[in-house]
């Protein structure tokens, strides 16, 4: 018989003996076992132990988890051998005119002194948006937060509020895209307000001679946007 098929065979008929965590430093071994399914003394299952090692990863407290294991007299000792991300040792927010600072701080969990969470930090970063959208506006944390976190601790939030970088106007004839320019509202360098370019629409369409405005958003960069307003003529209407 193959020793590999031996192996396995012995794996399959084996109970869990001792899990181990190396490279555990500042995450609790409680919240580690609390995510496993395998527990000591039940049947053992590779399938079961790389789901443990993908529900270890999830947590987001980690770089990376690598699993092993080791069979012998009817027992599989398993060890995930743990790289945690740094701990949180500052927490700055900058960039921000529209939301309040407290605001922001208070819809970031994460905390001074924990262990830097990947699942959590997108999900401050989430809540941070959202209290943009509230308020009508479109904002994003910079991508570079993630880099310096797993670096150094430090989380710099740093808001890209959304501003109109431009405006096109495309569609009937120069004179009615002129026309159109002049009663367009939001336009650079404004806020980005969705529900202030629908309001745009509404003045578009008392245009003379437009029965229909489109507006196409591109973003130009994280922090600006395009719109791209496609004009349909109709029958003339009064401005």
């Amino acid at each position: 018989m193959p020793a590999q098929t031996a192996l396995m065979q012995a794996q399959a008929a084996s109970t869990v003996g001792s899990i181990q965590f190396p490279g555990r430093m500042n995450v609790s071994e409680e919240a580690l076992r609390a995510a496993l399914q395998l527990k000591e003394g039940q049947p053992f299952s590779p399938t079961a132990m790389e789901a443990d090692r993908k529900a270890l990863l999830a947590l987001g407290y980690f770089r990376t988890v690598t699993s092993a294991q080791q069979t012998a007299n009817g027992k599989t000792d398993l060890s995930y051998r743990l790289v945690e991300w740094p701990k949180v040792i500052h927490i700055r927010v900058l960039g921000n005119t529209i939301v309040e600072q407290r605001a922001i701080r208070d819809a970031i969990k994460t905390q001074l002194g924990q262990v830097l969470s990947s699942r959590q930090l997108l999900e401050d970063i989430r809540a941070i948006e959202q209290l943009y959208q509230d308020q009508g506006y479109v904002a994003h944390v910079a991508q570079s937060i993630l880099d310096e976190a797993t670096k150094s601790g430090i989380l710099k939030f740093e808001i890209l509020e959304v501003r109109i970088g431009d405006v096109v106007v495309e569609g009937g004839d120069r004179r009615m895209q002129e026309r159109s320019r002049k009663v367009l509202v939001e336009v650079p360098p404004e806020l980005y307000r969705p529900a202030a370019v629908a309001v745009d629409q509404q003045r578009l369409l008392r245009v003379r001679g437009v029965k229909d405005a489109v507006a196409k958003v591109e973003t130009i960069t994280p922090d600006q946007v395009r719109i791209r307003w496609q004009l349909n003529p109709g029958m003339d209407k009064s401005d």
